[in-house]
């Protein structure tokens, strides 16, 4: 039920919903100064965390992976065979579009300095500031079935059709991979650590193995799953990179990264089965999105050091990111929903702040890791909304 196959999701631009982090912002960065048009607020519960629409752009975001840095300055959108980087701070063009043609995956690293875009057989790599090319490799003679950027630009993994027991590891610039992760089984994901040192991989039904991206070797056993999905980024590492946050079909548990134990294992309420999980930027926090029955269900939060959960976010979602100190998290409602399919709550208190009008059904979303910008793409445009109070988001 969490979600659907993979060969859907590996053709053109994926099609789940962005995942999105938090951290800090800095006050003199007044939301809405340079932007237009402005105006719109819907649904509002205090001023104090009120946004504004600040801009409309032609485009839509990645869905595969946040689009933001992550300092939250900067995001990518894309528009054909082309992506943009934008200032989020302006709502202005940052830097030239880039095109290639044939795109199909498109990424913005960590920090901002890289931008990476991909079609069936290659992968480029470019200066975010400049938009200038700096590498090509041709990664496939078949068809490129995934591929991911490490946090810094400097490394990348692809998985090529036909070969998909076979994750490939490169380095920038160069026109061989320098390491294969070989598997016993399939494989439709491999993503990094937030240092860039360790990759986890998975596929559907397998354990989940945690690679060095230095050595290539196996930094513990396989960890077990019982993993029904096809999609991909499914397990993420915390914030240190010490523990990893995997679903199981009715809860998820947490693992020690250097060992494989399993340091967490809940099971949800009856019903309820996993969707989605993932941690907050500080890792203190664990967002469960369910699926109740036959449909989406509520959001829960999980605190891992105190062992037990804190508060269920009531609705029908399929996406949750919480900022960087778990205070908020931006929900996204089923596409069946009527419009207002996005909404920000307040976890302490329990609280819907603001919901925002999308511009159609079946909608993507993404928040700022600033906890600034919220992003809202349908139908090829992607509306841009900003905090209105120049207090950071991410405030005690």
């Amino acid at each position: 039920m969490r979600g659907m196959p993979f060969f859907i999701y590996a053709s053109a631009l994926p099609v789940v919903v962005a995942m999105f982090l938090g951290c800090t912002a800095a006050a003199k960065d007044r939301p809405g100064s340079d932007a237009s048009p402005a105006g719109d607020r819907t649904g509002v519960a205090g001023a104090d965390r009120a946004f504004e629409k600040v801009g409309r752009i032609e485009g839509d975001i990645t869905v595969e992976r946040p689009p933001f840095s992550r300092d939250g300055s900067q995001f990518i959108i894309a528009k054909d065979d082309s992506v943009q980087v934008w200032s989020a701070r302006k709502t202005a063009p940052f830097a030239q579009p880039i095109v290639q043609k044939g795109l199909s995956f498109y990424w913005l690293s960590a920090d901002g300095t890289t931008t990476r875009t991909a079609n069936d057989k290659e992968v480029r790599l470019w200066d975010t500031a400049t938009s200038k090319l700096r590498s090509v490799a041709q990664v496939s003679k078949r068809e490129l079935r995934f591929t991911a950027l490490s946090p810094d630009g400097s490394q990348f993994v692809t998985i090529e059709d036909g070969d998909q027991q076979t994750v490939a590891l490169w380095r920038s610039g160069d026109a061989q991979p320098f390491l294969r992760l070989q598997h016993p089984h399939w494989c439709n994901s491999a993503e990094f650590d937030s240092s860039g040192k360790w990759i986890v991989t998975h596929g559907f039904g397998s354990p989940y193995r945690i690679w060095s991206a230095d050595t290539g070797r196996e930094a513990c056993p396989p960890v077990d799953a019982d993993d029904d999905d096809f999609n991909a980024f499914l397990a993420q590492f915390g914030p240190d990179g010490r523990r990893l946050v995997m679903p199981t079909h009715f809860g998820f548990k947490v693992s020690d990264r250097s060992s494989g134990k399993t340091v967490v294992d809940e099971t949800l309420p009856a019903q309820e089965t996993t969707h989605k999980v993932r941690f907050s930027a500080d890792g203190r926090k664990i967002a469960i999105v369910t699926w109740d029955g036959v449909q989406p269900g509520a959001v829960r939060i999980y605190n891992p050091d105190a062992g037990r959960f804190e508060r269920a976010v009531p609705g029908s979602f399929t996406e949750c990111e919480m900022d960087a100190t778990a205070h908020w998290a931006l929900c996204k409602s089923w596409d069946d929903s009527p419009k207002g399919l996005v909404e920000l709550w307040d976890l302490r208190k329990g609280l819907k702040l603001q919901s925002f009008a999308a511009p159609s059904v079946g909608c993507h979303a993404a928040f700022g890791p600033d906890g600034m910008t919220v992003l809202i793409a349908s139908e090829g445009v992607t509306d841009v909304w900003r905090l209105r109070t120049a207090s950071p988001a991410t405030r005690p």
